[in-house]
């Protein structure tokens, strides 16, 4: 993904020798360094997660509607080229000391489809989500040439992306014939029942069981007792995994699941999405960040705006 890839002639597929290539900070396509320095301990770039609701998921590989991947994978995209625009890069020459909009980055998307394996059975649930990894290099065009990325900015404004990309996913779904439904900070896709979200998500049940044992609130650090008490991925074949999960499902739970398109769905115009942001934000604090503001509304009209 990103203008900084296709100038190194990277575009469709990745290809391993290409990743590492980049790791490495080596171009290529001409196999010259490609920014200044390759120092020891350097950081090569950031995974940028983008996870579907678990309904999506459910959707996906227990109807065998391939659109929802295509949906997911076009929303991916769409919010890392909001990410792109902001990419930028340090500016150190004469004397100064600031940052640069360079508007490229280079990066590389894997899809997943699966959680990691539950401890009862060792089988994963589906949870649908990719990974995106920016590298820490961007071509500054002032200057000529290819830089260490400055995504300071970028990781600040996390939460904006991730509202453009379940805002545009949602979008995408509607366009299909799904319904949505508001839950928390995103959605889910209307009909799929939370019970059914709920028999599919063992891995946060298991977590949050842990996490209230511990006395552990934070989000920040139940993820991290996430990924300490995961077992090792499992080589599992998606259809061998479809006929698993199905086998789960009870004769109600089937139906509901060959009727998803066509229900009604939430619609929230712009004006309403912006006072209920402006509302919600400035009852508590006088002043906050332009993209929270976005934020909020995105997430309150999603699907819509």
């Amino acid at each position: 993904l990103g203008q900084g890839a296709e100038r190194l002639g990277l575009q469709g597929t990745a290809k391993q020798r290409d990743f590492e290539a980049v790791c490495d900070n080596i171009r290529p396509d001409d196999g010259e360094p490609l920014t200044a320095k390759t120092i020891d301990g350097r950081r090569v770039g950031w995974d940028f997660n983008f996870n579907a609701a678990k309904s999506v998921g459910i959707a996906l590989e227990l109807t065998g509607d391939m659109d929802v991947l295509a949906a997911h994978r076009e929303a991916v995209r769409y919010a890392m080229g909001r990410i792109e625009d902001d990419m930028a890069c340090r500016v150190r020459v004469d004397g100064r000391n600031e940052d640069r909009v360079t508007g490229n980055m280079i990066a590389m998307r894997v899809t997943h489809r699966t959680t990691r394996p539950d401890a009862s059975d060792e089988k994963p649930d589906m949870s649908l989500h990719d990974h995106v990894v920016v590298f820490n290099a961007t071509f500054d065009d002032v200057e000529d040439k290819c830089k260490a990325a400055q995504i300071g900015r970028i990781k600040h404004d996390a939460p904006y992306y991730e509202a453009i990309y379940h805002n545009r996913l949602a979008t995408n779904l509607r366009d299909l014939g799904y319904g949505i439904r508001r839950k928390g900070k995103g959605f889910e896709i209307e009909g799929v029942s939370d019970a059914l979200v709920d028999k599919f998500s063992r891995r946060k049940a298991h977590i949050d069981k842990l996490a209230d044992a511990l006395g552990i609130h934070s989000a920040e650090v139940k993820s991290k007792l996430g990924a300490t008490t995961r077992l090792n991925k499992v080589d599992s074949k998606i259809d061998e995994l479809t006929a698993y999960w199905d086998g789960r499902l009870t004769e109600a739970e089937r139906d509901q699941l060959t009727h998803l398109k066509g229900l009604p769905t939430y619609r929230c115009d712009v004006a309403r999405a912006v006072e209920y942001a402006v509302g919600h934000i400035f009852e508590r604090q006088s002043v906050c960040d332009l993209r929270r503001l976005y934020e909020t509304a995105i997430r309150h009209g999603v699907g819509s705006v």
